[in-house]
């Protein structure tokens, strides 16, 4: 661990005990769930802690820590909307006040400017015939109107964000003629006091998206290690883990992927109060929240249009991917399907690296545009994901052009590919279930024997149902046969070196391990390296500095 992991370490165990004494339920979530159940660790551009915890148990906190506060460790603060004027955020955070970790949102409240943690709360709501929507709807205009640093509802789509901004508007208006507090408490009510037990999903009180979770979920715990210590995770971790970071969530994110936040002011050693004290007596917090809220309101009204600008620009995108394969293709004299039969998955990458970066990037996926690509081309394209254990990305473009055009029956099988190695996974990554891997193996589509996913799923299942080492010994050679399709895929390097290290043959795992984290970012490949044979690979780890 770092300095910085030390002390958010430190404070993530003062919490723990509080809540053990109290009988306060939490769990881990968000990357700090993710680093635990992939690599027992803190990823390493982590820079705060993130906890879910359910509506009820958020209350008994709040109430311990208001009526009881000497039960909290010097220097350290519980900060929310309740109990902080200027504090316009939903999340609740529990803050190292003797250090300085200041961004721009948290600099006008100054009170949330330290390490922290950050509690998310988990809200009952309605059931689909009870009402959700119109819930959602009122429960989204509360986090618009809280938040007045930048546009909360980014998650919805152009015509929904419009109806969004009408009710917004509106909101806006009575806040202008009854005020803010009164607003946003009848807001509050109406949005946050739906009775738990007539629930059957929690929505996230945060609102950059629409994170929606089936309560059974949250319904008990486990314990999972971070550290060195175990700490509470929800018992169906996983399938939020799913829901949360999609297909992918198994793999260790790169480049951009590694989300840290950006300081303005990154000074451990001194409180933050050191700095606020100076810039508060140049500032009126209250004419600051009024300009940030007149800005806001302005940003809403000019979302869609600048949204609609982006689109545009992708479009143009477009031309520039689609010359700059032609070039690829026509220079080098390529045949892509021929390349496609004879595996040449790098070649086939390369060619279409812009396409894929643009179709595949978060405004073409989250507003539907689909790059208008050649016919063969895009079949070529969607398969070269699927051959290289890609199901998730090839789905994505699928399901852009159902919303365009339609699917027709080659890319519905293509669609029905995507959804079989996607109940593998769920079965292998979510449930643990050897039972549901193999009723899926001995149920294979025609042409889908081959698949990466498909391998993968094999190797998994002899070793969960291994018994000598005979087993072992087959689940190798059937290891090596298949690495001749896919010599570059480092999970069935990984499933290899499993079946040695229960051979014992120690010299032989580590040899597949090293291959193996280096041609995958598969998190628990990288977990069992370090576990069996003490290769940590996330150490090598370079972080992506933006």
């Amino acid at each position: 661990m770092n300095e910085l992991h030390e002390n958010l370490f430190k404070l993530l165990i003062e919490l723990d005990d509080l809540c053990r004494e109290h009988d306060i339920d939490y769990f881990l979530s968000g990357g700090t769930a993710l680093g635990a159940i992939r690599n027992q660790c803190f990823l390493p551009w982590d820079d705060d802690i993130d906890l879910f915890i359910t509506r009820d148990n958020w209350k008994k906190l709040y109430d311990l820590v208001t009526n009881h506060p000497e039960v909290l460790p010097e220097n350290r603060d519980f900060i929310c909307m309740e109990n902080t004027k200027y504090y316009r955020n939903p999340i609740i955070r529990y803050v190292d006040t003797s250090t300085t970790r200041m961004y721009a949102s948290q600099a006008v409240a100054a009170k949330t400017c330290g390490d922290q943690i950050e509690f998310f709360i988990l809200d009952p709501i309605p059931n689909v015939d009870d009402g959700r929507e119109e819930h959602l709807k009122l429960m989204d205009v509360f986090f618009e109107v809280l938040s007045p640093y930048f546009v909360v509802s980014q998650f919805l789509p152009l015509d929904g964000f419009e109806e969004h901004k009408k009710l917004v508007n509106e909101y806006y208006k009575k806040i202008d003629e009854e005020g803010f507090s009164k607003i946003i408490r009848d807001l509050y009510k109406e949005g946050f006091t739906y009775p738990a037990e007539k629930a059957d999903t929690l929505r996230l009180r945060w609102g950059m998206r629409n994170g929606l979770y089936k309560a059974r979920f949250f319904s008990g715990k486990r314990y999972e290690m971070l550290e060195g210590r175990k700490f509470p995770v929800a018992y169906e971790l996983e399938h939020a883990l799913r829901n949360d970071y999609g297909d992918t969530w198994m793999y260790i994110p790169e480049g951009t992927g590694q989300v840290s936040h950006n300081f303005i002011i990154d000074d451990t050693s001194r409180p933050f109060k050191d700095f606020s004290d100076i810039y508060l007596k140049f500032v009126d917090q209250e004419k600051v929240v009024r300009s940030y809220d007149l800005n806001k309101r302005n940003n809403v009204d000019l979302w869609t249009i600048r949204r609609e600008v982006d689109l545009k620009k992708e479009k143009l995108n477009e031309i520039v991917a689609k010359k700059e394969i032609d070039k690829i293709i026509k220079s080098n004299g390529y045949d892509v399907e021929e390349l496609f039969e004879n595996r040449k998955f790098d070649v086939l990458n390369k060619i279409f690296d812009r396409y894929y970066s643009i179709q595949l990037n978060q405004n073409c996926k989250k507003y539907s545009l689909m790059i208008d690509l050649d016919e063969n081309l895009l079949k070529i394209a969607i398969l070269n994901k699927i051959e290289q254990g890609h199901y998730y990305a090839a789905d994505t473009i699928l399901n852009i052009i159902d919303k365009n055009i339609g699917l027709d029956d080659y890319y519905k099988h293509l669609r029905e590919i995507c959804e079989y190695c996607r109940q593998l996974s769920i079965a292998i990554y979510d449930n643990f279930n050897p039972g549901t891997v193999k009723d899926l193996l001995n149920n294979i589509p025609q042409n889908y024997v081959n698949l990466i996913d498909v391998y993968r799923a094999k190797l998994w299942l002899a070793l969960k149902t291994a018994e000598d080492d005979e087993d072992y010994e087959s689940i190798i050679n059937q290891g090596q046969e298949m690495l001749k399709r896919y010599p570059d895929d480092g999970e069935l390097m990984a499933y290899i070196a499993d079946a040695y290290f229960n051979l014992n043959n120690l010299v032989k795992a580590k040899g597949f391990y090293e291959c193996a984290v280096d041609n995958t970012r598969n998190g628990f490949v990288w977990r069992k390296a370090k576990e069996n044979v003490g290769i940590d690979r996330m150490a090598r780890e370079e972080i992506y500095v933006n």
